[in-house]
């Protein structure tokens, strides 16, 4: 039984009203959904293209942790959402699409999440030995600060991303100076 969306649009409505259920139509339409999709596989594979020749960093600098990234799996998520809630109430035979289409939300959140919050790092295991340790590449800069009155010293740490590139590849006098450290 084919599950058509239900055309929520009618010539009656007022002119606000079309417009909002129209977008909401246009959302969950399988349409939108497939030209989402194989624009997301596009940019997915142009990213292993980039990761296998530039490296992590530099995928996650620009493809990854961008801001249009993000938006295009949202907006998959939303047409996600649009689509099975459009056919709600669901019906029994419908269990298994609905089931999917909450899997594959959970999945776009928990990627959200690690992308926003979650941590990097590699665990080296040689051959023969146990590995207890993690290693996460983050750089930061560490800040002691004296108070002139009291000359009391508090520390702490600031993250840092400077990006995928070594700077000091690109030569001359000033990228020398920040590779080491100077100004």
């Amino acid at each position: 039984v084919p599950m058509a969306a239900r055309r929520l649009v009618r010539p009656d409505q007022p002119a606000w009203m079309r417009v909002v259920l129209g977008t909401y139509e246009f959302l969950a339409s399988l349409r939108f959904a497939v030209v989402l999709i194989a624009l997301l596989a596009i940019v997915l594979g142009l990213g292993t293209f980039v990761e296998s020749a530039y490296g992590t960093e530099a995928v996650k600098f620009g493809v990854w942790d961008t801001w249009w990234f993000t938006l295009l799996n949202a907006l998959l998520a939303v047409s996600i959402f649009c689509a099975a809630a459009i056919r709600y109430p669901w019906k029994r035979h419908q269990t298994g699409f609905v089931i999917t289409h909450i899997g594959l939300l959970v999945l776009l959140a928990g990627c959200l999440m690690s992308q926003r919050g979650g941590i990097d790092a590699q665990i080296p295991i040689l051959e023969g030995t146990k590995g207890g340790k993690a290693y996460e590449d983050s750089l930061h800069f560490e800040i002691d600060v004296t108070s002139s009155g009291q000359g009391k010293k508090v520390s702490t740490t600031v993250p840092f991303r400077s990006g995928p590139f070594n700077w000091r590849e690109y030569g001359g006098a000033a990228a020398q100076s920040v590779a080491e450290g100077g100004e």
